[in-house]
């Protein structure tokens, strides 16, 4: 069952560039967005409502966090989405968006200097200079 449903996700998300560059050319980006968004919404709550029995309750600020973040990391993401699929085509757009952890990562490192891992050994960077690096499988640490 594990290997299905891991199938039915590659399936899915594969078809998503297909399926947004066949949207693209009939309906503004912005309304595509706002369709998709308000029908994952939909969704998820009766998932969530079904699994939890009702919606988490937030306090406070967690309203206006949890606002920006589906407004900016799931809404504006869509948004850019299916304008960009108005631009390429879908093969391309699927190679752009695989390519995102990778310069999040890289960026991250440049501008925040935060921790890279690759194939297990932590790099840490600070203005493009080796700084230092572990490995987490023998617990060491160099600086320079």
């Amino acid at each position: 069952m594990t290997y299905l449903k891991l199938l039915l996700t590659a399936f899915f998300w594969g078809g998503t560039f297909i399926a947004g560059k066949g949207l693209a050319g009939h309906v503004h980006p912005f309304c595509a967005a706002f369709l998709r968004f308000s029908i994952a919404s939909f969704f998820l709550v009766i998932l969530v409502i079904r699994q939890e029995g009702r919606l988490p309750r937030l306090y406070g600020r967690d309203v206006l966090l949890v606002l920006v973040s589906g407004s900016t990391g799931i809404f504006a993401y869509n948004l850019f989405f299916f304008s960009g699929l108005t631009m390429i085509n879908a093969n391309r757009a699927a190679l752009i968006i695989a390519t995102n952890p990778i310069f999040i990562s890289l960026f991250s490192a440049l501008i925040f200097n935060s921790m890279i891992q690759f194939f297990g050994i932590r790099q840490c960077h600070n203005i493009g200079k080796c700084k230092g690096w572990s490995s987490r499988w023998y617990n060491t640490n160099y600086s320079s």
